[in-house]
Parts: structure tokens; C-alpha cells; sequence
């Protein structure tokens, strides 16, 4: 007798074309919760609040992560996303546009989610059906059930406790993987298995989640393969960070697991040094764009940064430090302020016969810089400066009588001790920050030798000299406007300011094609 054995695809399909139909007539699809506003580089919020379960999530951008204008939404799921991990805890939520790189941490909050936050729980960004990364500076407060992390880039995310086989099997993936390059599954039938799976929504409905959940076995999942098309090798450091502070918090995670999870603790922060070191090593052989001062510099500041709070040894912080010290000095905002102030009275006579004759010039220049990475505060300060006065004065008096005279000479020299000052910046009309306004405390140490001579009325001769050497301050305000001059008087009397800007990376745009 010849029996028929079915193929298991075709088993498979077949089981599919008869259960679904009854599974997704007794399942409750919840919608998505949604919330969007435009945010810049301003920065700002978006909160999202499920009323029926309490969840609140809330998504801070700082100031300066973002570029310009952009339309943020977020999203907490109604269906789940990718579980990757047993327990999830939530459907998951979605931070759009996703792929965003961000230039600062974004902050993701999760308040009072379906089960009490606990000290095993993590937020994690999605990467694909079979990777997460945790997300960095995580932060657990059990008492007001409310968990913290943080985020370059913008996608999917989920809120889970993973087990320790779990910590195990992601922090090798995460280990393995490469930033430069996207991730893709193998075509192979237990993936196309997978994807039939999700179209067809089977989903178990599973109370400590808002709406249904997949509940597909992590076993079943394919296999992540690292592919790469053209233009797709990009090592962005905001991919190499969030790998970098993933294996941190899986180095926390493991820790809290007992000690017997120390060699896996210092295997994590190993990891962790390993990523940054080549990610490092990468960008200081590669050559920077025509524009130094833009992602090139950003860069090489976060890689410091990180490397600092990882505590790399000197020797691999000095190449750094060296390249991001030698960018700032480049890319600073610099700007002169040229000063003139002068009288021009030519000698006169006077109604009583006397003559008369006054000339004046004082002349300084005041040169201020400010480093990019203050730009990244609300008033950047300056903070080099230099500067110098001098100064011309004579006044002549000669009386109609003879040997009746008065005459005064100043000549003097002023030198910038320090300045104390911070820079008003504006918005244009694409939402981008710019230099405006500078907010100046000049003090200055000066030293004025002045003499007087001439005849009194009894015709005696006087001549004597006093050193004036007393520092005196001055508050200022100036326009940060390239050619800007502000001239008061004539001829005979004045005064006038002009501004001349130095160097103004503010004006140097990246090159889409750069990558760093």
C-alpha cells in the first residue's frame, strides 16, 4: 500500500487556511494610540496616554538633537510589535520618522505600564524580529512604576524582562553585529514561515498586554545575516553608540543577576570598549568631508565623550582627544569688534582772543570665540578672548595775554584682562539656531600717563605727570552681523563700531554623501 506523505510547507499552509479564519473572528484588535507635534532644534516632547490602561509614554528630545523642523510621532500599539523576548510587557511603541539620527539622547518614559516595573526589566529598541538593543542609561523607580531610557535613533521600541538565556543569546548578537551595515534574514522556509505567520494576524490575546499578542516562539525565528548594498556601509556614531550602550546595560543586567554573573559583567564592558575602539579606529583613518565642523566634529566630540565615561586607558584617549581638540579649535565661532572714538577740533580763536585746539583717538580692537560644543547650551558662552585700546588725547589752551597757557597730553594703553559674556542665538526661517547677539563684561586693565603744563595766573610755569593704572569694566551689547557698522557724529567728533566675523562654522553645511 502506498502512503501519502504531505510536505510539511504544504501541512503548514493547509493548517493555516483552517484555523485562521476561526482565531481571528475571537480576537480584539486594539487601534494604536497616536500623538504627533513638530519639534526643532528647540527640542520638546510628545506624550501619548492610553486612558483605558493608565500606560503613559513620554519621548524628550533635548535641545540641539534635533536639526531642524521635524514632525514626531509617537505611537503606542494597539497590536504587538516583534516580541523578540518571552515577556513582553507591551504591544510596543514607535517613534517616527523612524531612522532618525538624533545629535543628542532622545528620553523614552513609560509610566505605569501593565505589570510593576522591576529592576530585571529593560526598554529595548526593536532592530528586527530577532535583535533588540537595550537602551542606554536605563533607570527603574519600582516605587512610582516608571522606567527610563535613552535613544539615538528613532524606530520601534518594547519594554520586556528577559531571561537570562535571553541576556545571553542578545548580548552575542549584539557583540557580532556591525553598525556599518543594515541587517537582513536569511530567505530561507522557516522565515517565509514567519512572515505568513504575521500577515495572517494569529494572535493569542494576552491580558498583561494592551491588545493581542504574537506569542511566537523565539526558536522559530530566522536567522540574522549582515548584508550590504551600495552606499550602505555607513558607520554612524549614533549606531555605534547605542551598540556601545547596550552592552552597558547588559553589563548592568548581569550584574544584578548575582555574582556568579561577574565574568559575564566584565565580558559586557569588554564588548562595550571593543565596539568603540574600532568604531575610533575607523573614523580617524577616514578622511573628513570638505566641512570639518559639522558631523565629522560631532563625532569625534561623542566618541570622546563615551570614551571618558568607559574609562579607556590614556593612550587610546589621546588620538581622540588630540582630533576633537585640534576640530574645536577649527570650528569655534570667532568674531572682531573694531572700536574708534575720536575728536578733531582744529586750533580756534575765541571771542576773548585766546586760541583753542583739542584731538582725540582711541582705537581697540576685542576679539571673542566661542567653542562649538557651548553652541549645545542655552546661552553659549565665550570663552577665549583677547583685546587691546590706545589711546591719543591733546588739549591745547593758549591765552590773548602772554605766557598764559594750559595745555593737557594722555597717551595710554589698555589690554583685556577677561571676558565675561554669552551669546543670544536666533532662529531662521528653517528653524535652525544662529549666532545673534553678544552680551559683553569687558575688563580691562589699562595704563594712562597724562601731563599737564602750561602757566597760571601768576605766571608761573607748572608741569607735572600723573599714571593712572586703575582697571575699570564696561558692559557692551553687539550685534553678530558680518560688516555691521554704527557711526555716531562727524568729522569733528565721534564714535563707530564695526563688527567683522572671523570664522563661522555655522555657515558650512554637510555633504549628504559624508557619513561619520
Amino acid at each position: 500500500m502506498r502512503i501519502y506523505k504531505p510536505a510539511r510547507h504544504s501541512f503548514l499552509i493547509t493548517l493555516l487556511v483552517v484555523i485562521i479564519p476561526h482565531l481571528t473572528t475571537a480576537v480584539t484588535v486594539y487601534p494604536d494610540i497616536r500623538e504627533s507635534t513638530e519639534l526643532g532644534p528647540k527640542g520638546g516632547s510628545v506624550e501619548v496616554n492610553d486612558e483605558e490602561t493608565g500606560v503613559i509614554v513620554i519621548v524628550s528630545f533635548p535641545e540641539n538633537s534635533l536639526k531642524e523642523p521635524t514632525r514626531i510621532t509617537v505611537v503606542l500599539h494597539g497590536s504587538p510589535l516583534p516580541k523578540v523576548i518571552g515577556k513582553a510587557h507591551i504591544n510596543g511603541i514607535s517613534v517616527l520618522p523612524a531612522g532618525l539620527h538624533l545629535q543628542e539622547k532622545a528620553n523614552l518614559n513609560v509610566f505605569n505600564p501593565p505589570v510593576n516595573v522591576t529592576k530585571g526589566m529593560i526598554l529595548y529598541h526593536i532592530i528586527n524580529e530577532q535583535f533588540i538593543i537595550p537602551l542606554g542609561s536605563q533607570v527603574k523607580y519600582e516605587e512610582d512604576n516608571w522606567i527610563e531610557g535613552t535613544f539615538y535613533t528613532t524606530g520601534k521600541f518594547g519594554l520586556g524582562t528577559p531571561t537570562a538565556a535571553e541576556i545571553t543569546t542578545q548580548s552575542k548578537k549584539l557583540a557580532s553585529y556591525n553598525p556599518a551595515r543594515p541587517l537582513a534574514y536569511t530567505d530561507d522556509e522557516s522565515a517565509r514561515q514567519i512572515i505568513l505567520i504575521a500577515e495572517k494576524n494569529i494572535f493569542n490575546d494576552v491580558s498583561l498586554f494592551k491588545g493581542p499578542n504574537t506569542g511566537i516562539s523565539p526558536e522559530y525565528l530566522p536567522a540574522i545575516v549582515c548584508t550590504s548594498s551600495a552606499g550602505d556601509d555607513c558607520l554612524r556614531w549614533q549606531k555605534v553608540l547605542e551598540q556601545v550602550e547596550g552592552h552597558v546595560t547588559w553589563m548592568h543586567q548581569r550584574r544584578l543577576a548575582g555574582a556568579d554573573q561577574s565574568a559575564a559583567a566584565a565580558a559586557e564592558q569588554a564588548n562595550a570598549e571593543r565596539a568603540l575602539k574600532n568604531a575610533m579606529e575607523s573614523y580617524l583613518s577616514k578622511q573628513s568631508g570638505a566641512n570639518r565642523c559639522g558631523a565629522y566634529l560631532k563625532a569625534a566630540e561623542k566618541y570622546l565623550q563615551t570614551a571618558i565615561s568607559l574609562g579607556l586607558d590614556t593612550r587610546t584617549l589621546s588620538f581622540i582627544d588630540q582630533r576633537y581638540n585640534q576640530l574645536k579649535n577649527e570650528c569655534s565661532y570667532e568674531f572682531m569688534v573694531e572700536r574708534l572714538e575720536w575728536i578733531n577740533h582744529p586750533k580756534e580763536k575765541l571771542d576773548d582772543g585766546a586760541t583753542l585746539e583739542e584731538k582725540s583717538n582711541w582705537y581697540g580692537t576685542i576679539r571673542c570665540l566661542v567653542p562649538p560644543n557651548e553652541f549645545m547650551g542655552h546661552l553659549p558662552r565665550i570663552m577665549a578672548s583677547e583685546g587691546s585700546m590706545s589711546l591719543h588725547y591733546e588739549n591745547h589752551w593758549v591765552g590773548y595775554v602772554k605766557e598764559k597757557e594750559h595745555h593737557i597730553e594722555s597717551n595710554g594703553s589698555f589690554k583685556i584682562r577677561r571676558i565675561d559674556g554669552t551669546i543670544r542665538s536666533g532662529i531662521n526661517d528653517s528653524g535652525l539656531r544662529y549666532p545673534d547677539e553678544a552680551r559683553l563684561t569687558i575688563y580691562w586693565d589699562k595704563s594712562v600717563t597724562t601731563r599737564i603744563w602750561g602757566y597760571n595766573l601768576e605766571n608761573e610755569p607748572y608741569d607735572r605727570s600723573r599714571t593712572d593704572n586703575e582697571p575699570y569694566e564696561e558692559t557692551v551689547t553687539y550685534p553678530l552681523i558680518n560688516g555691521y557698522e554704527e557711526r555716531i557724529g562727524d568729522e569733528k567728533a565721534g564714535y563707530r563700531i564695526k563688527i567683522i566675523i572671523l570664522r563661522n562654522p555655522f555657515d558650512m553645511k554637510d555633504d549628504p554623501n559624508d557619513c561619520f
